[in-house]
């Protein structure tokens, strides 16, 4: 544990940090909304797009007397970056706007008085940072489809019972959409809010405020009040709340929050 890091439960009164977490949990669900419809519309389209192959390739088949197999598996899925581009054009929207609610929140508790830029070099890090979570997300929905496909094909099952697959396999195993876009939502309005904090002459420290309703972790409860530097991450190693750069077991369904402390707070 850094040095810097110190529990300070009344530096700030518990009601203000109880507004805070609201707030900021009441605007990532309304702003979850939105992309939850997108991932959904996307899953949705992803499936039609892989049934329609699987369909047009057992035509295809059948003109020549064959059987629809497994080699036909790399006609039947889409192309994997192309649709990585199609899922990021329709989400980016989304994640821009929630990093902007995070930003000006953040603005008015740090009382920062510059606006937030959309082309900023941290906005592109972040998105970037975005773009390879859900490019890996992707790629496990390709290949447990794949495989599954295969293990279908190779028995001789129809294409009916390949689309019942694919049907299963995507939507299933594939996108959990609304923990997906709660989880990003609430990520983009820390990681918007952080910015603020480590971009201000006014914050000096920054403080933990895990939501305490009986759902949080262990872990995030001993979090809970916690004061560190602005520039210093917390005790389990994150720099905000949702860091994606933290492990699963920190950041997983995690609600918590955090807020900028300035120098008069002190």
């Amino acid at each position: 544990r850094s040095r810097a890091t110190k529990k300070r439960p009344h530096l700030i009164p518990l009601e203000t940090r109880e507004v805070d977490i609201k707030t900021k949990l009441a605007s990532a669900d309304k702003l979850a909304e939105p992309m939850d419809k997108s991932v959904q519309e996307y899953i949705s389209a992803l499936v039609k797009k892989i049934n329609n192959n699987l369909k047009n390739a057992n035509k295809s088949a059948k003109k020549m007397d064959k059987q629809l197999d497994a080699n036909s598996i790399d006609i039947v899925m889409p192309n994997m970056n192309e649709e990585l581009e199609t899922l990021m054009d329709d989400i980016t929207p989304y994640i821009i706007a929630t990093l902007s609610a995070g930003f000006i929140y953040g603005a008015k508790q740090a009382r920062h008085a510059e606006a937030f830029d959309m082309s900023a070099g941290w906005v592109d890090d972040y998105l970037m940072e975005r773009r390879a979570m859900f490019n890996t997300v992707l790629d496990d929905i390709y290949k447990t489809t794949r495989e599954s496909l295969v293990n279908v094909l190779i028995a001789g099952g129809s294409v009916s019972q390949a689309q019942d697959i694919v049907n299963r396999v995507v939507n299933i195993n594939g996108f959990r959409a609304e923990r997906i876009a709660r989880t990003e939502s609430l990520r983009a309005i820390n990681r918007g809010s952080h910015q603020v904090y480590m971009e201000s002459d006014n914050v000096t420290h920054k403080q933990w405020n895990t939501t305490m309703d009986g759902r949080e972790r262990d872990s995030h409860a001993i979090l809970n009040s916690e004061v560190v530097r602005v520039n210093e991450p917390f005790s389990n190693g994150l720099m905000y709340p949702l860091d994606p750069t933290g492990p699963p077991e920190q950041v997983v369904n995690c609600r918590c929050t955090h807020r900028p402390l300035k120098r008069e707070e002190l």
